[in-house]
Formats: structure tokens, sequence, C-alpha cells
């Protein structure tokens, strides 16, 4: 590994691992994008729950869950957070990221959505019968009150919260 950077390890299939790289990049903290392989995986299954994104830090130890590492990359790089200052907007992003991590995931795996995240050969090699089980779920709750209130913020100011 390079000097002072870290090894993302991942796959584009996977929107938490996208998610991480985005943040990475956004960031501009220095890393290289890694494919999970058989000898990672070997070297990661330790790791509880072992599942991708994997952060290899500079000093060679490895750590897993995205909202986790991207909470300890900001207190180790104080260059461009994406964590607001004011403590209730803070707080009202970080249940919108909950939110995210824990629903549009699913959303995105249902089908007449997930051409457009470009996850349908993932939704279908994880073997999920998305469509019949939880798909209309989804499609509810991306229509629900938090849908529309979003939309209402969004059509009025630049941002969803601050003025970043």
């Amino acid at each position: 590994m390079t000097e002072g950077r870290y090894r993302l390890i991942g796959s584009t299939a996977s929107p938490y691992a996208i998610k991480l790289r985005a943040l990475m990049r956004y960031r501009r903290i220095p890393f290289d994008w890694v494919i999970m392989t058989k000898a990672l995986r070997k070297a990661t299954e330790h790791l509880r729950p072992n599942l991708i994104p994997v952060l290899q830090y500079p000093d060679g130890t490895y750590r897993g869950e995205s909202t986790t590492l991207a909470y300890d990359l900001e207190m180790r790089h104080h260059e461009r957070s994406v964590i607001p200052d004011d403590g209730p907007v803070a707080f009202v992003c970080d249940l919108l990221e909950d939110l995210a991590d824990e629903w549009a995931v699913k959303l995105a795996a249902f089908e007449p959505h997930a051409e457009r995240f470009g996850l349908i050969d993932n939704a279908v090699w994880r073997g999920f019968d998305v469509a019949k089980t939880n798909g209309p779920r989804c499609i509810r709750a991306s229509r629900g009150p938090t849908s529309s209130s979003l939309r209402r913020i969004s059509d009025t100011h630049q941002f969803c919260l601050g003025i970043r």
C-alpha cells in the first residue's frame, strides 16, 4: 500500500461502497479503489459484519461499515467536512443519512428503479425477489410524506439543508 493512503475495498455493485468512495473523493482523502478478491476476503474475515466496503487504513488495519467509517474519517480529516456545524442541522443530516442508508437501497433494488441506479444485475445476482415481496412497500414509501416534504423544500431552496 502506498504510504499515507487508504485502500477502499469494495465493488461497484455495492451502494455502500459507492457512497464511501464518493465521500472520500469529495473530501479529497487519498485512497486506492480495490475490488474485493478472495485473498482480501481472507485478510478481512475477522471483521463483523464481514461485508463491503472495507477500508484499509494507512497503518494496515482494516475496518468496515460505511457510516462508522465516514464518522471516523471526519475525526481524522477535518478538511471539506460533510457534517454541518449547526447542531440541529447536523442531527437532521444524520437522520436523513440513516434513512437513506436503510431505505433508499431497498428502493434502488426494486426493478423499475434499479435500472436507473445500475443495480438490476445486482438485485438478480443476489437472488432477491424484491419485486414480489418488498417492491410495492418500497414504492409507497418513496411517495410518502418524507418524499413530498423533501420535494417541497428542494423546490424553494438551492439545498435541502443549510446554504452550502
